[in-house]
């Protein structure tokens, strides 16, 4: 039983979340708690596991319905004829995926053994909307290519800890 769903999006928005219209949809208990992850970019996904990870934990019969989508052609501006635009084009597009998270031993699957957040400092820039009258512009920051030196002693180190 899904005691909880959690969406990430950072380019669909609607109100309300499309948490209560999967409860509604689903049929799930109205004391299902919603969690809607938005604005997080790619990290998007790794956090939505860290929080269902953290609600599993409390109840082994606490499972978690994770559903992540973006709708990248959304911010598709064909007027936009700088390079980030045509980078952002060719990385990014719609997808939507979904999976269950559960703390107990009764399902095979990936086993979560620990969890960690990084903030990489003053990344603000590297990725972003420009709010235009057109629309939502996708603007990426060619610094964000060399981003992964600063994030990869990080990661080592989790891996090395696991």
């Amino acid at each position: 039983d899904i005691r909880m769903v959690i969406v990430t999006s950072c380019t669909g928005f609607m109100m309300p979340s499309l948490t209560a219209h999967l409860i509604n949809d689903l049929a799930l208990p109205t004391s299902t708690v919603q969690l809607p992850i938005a604005q997080l970019g790619c990290v998007a996904g790794a956090a939505a596991i860290n929080r269902a990870n953290d609600f599993a934990r409390l109840d082994a019969r606490n499972h978690v319905l994770i559903v992540s989508l973006e709708f990248s052609s959304l911010c598709y501006q064909p007027d936009d004829t700088k390079l980030h635009a045509f980078i952002s084009a060719a990385l990014f597009g719609d997808a939507v995926s979904a999976c269950v998270l559960r703390a107990d031993d009764q399902a095979g699957g990936f086993k979560i053994k620990k969890t960690e957040s990084y903030f990489l400092p003053k990344s603000e820039h590297y990725i972003k909307y420009d709010v235009k009258d057109t629309g939502f512009h996708f603007t990426l920051d060619k610094a964000v290519m060399n981003s992964i030196k600063d994030v990869a002693p990080v990661m080592e180190r989790l891996n090395y800890e696991s």
